[in-house]
């Protein structure tokens, strides 16, 4: 019973994947190792595109599917050591453990093109969504958990203001 509100405590119910919480303490432990060890992580945020008009158009189950959809095609995208978390919403985080903002980007274009090109099923139909990426990366003498973050944050609106389905970097 414990183990069980434990993991309650620290998933998303929809999707399984961490929640915002477990996000934040995963981020505090990965900046800690950065202090020491100075191996480059990065943080990406994520949002999917005019989620607010799949829930309006097809209904709130359509939503459900479309967001477990997104975070299965994660599971299967990225490594186990990478933590995958539904921040709230449709707005994901991903730590991207020891992997430098080069090779993050090489991701990170490939989570982008995999859900441009998915036709989510959904009743008689199919549910196209894309994403909008924010990156940052984890590195320099100064470089504090709440600074990564913030940068990840900006550079995901300047994706989403600048036209949306597109990956950003700061």
């Amino acid at each position: 019973m414990r183990q069980q509100i434990a993991m309650m405590a620290e998933t998303d119910e929809l999707t399984g994947l961490f929640n915002r919480r477990k996000f934040i303490e995963l981020g505090e432990k990965q900046a800690a190792l950065y202090k020491r060890y100075r191996r480059p992580s990065t943080f990406m945020f994520i949002d999917l595109d005019h989620f607010k008009s799949v829930n309006d158009t097809f209904g709130h189950q359509a939503g459900d599917a479309v967001l477990c959809y997104f975070a299965d095609m994660l599971r299967k995208l990225l490594r186990t050591v990478d933590v995958v978390s539904r921040l709230g919403g449709e707005e994901f985080g991903i730590i991207l453990v020891e992997t430098p903002l080069d090779h993050a980007a090489v991701v990170a274009e490939r989570i982008r093109d995999t859900m441009a090109n998915s036709s989510i099923p959904f009743n008689s139909g199919h549910i196209g969504v894309t994403v909008s990426i924010g990156m940052s990366e984890m590195s320099g003498e100064d470089c504090t958990l709440d600074a990564v973050i913030s940068s990840a944050d900006a550079a995901l609106y300047r994706a989403k203001n600048t036209g949306r389905n597109k990956v950003e970097i700061l």
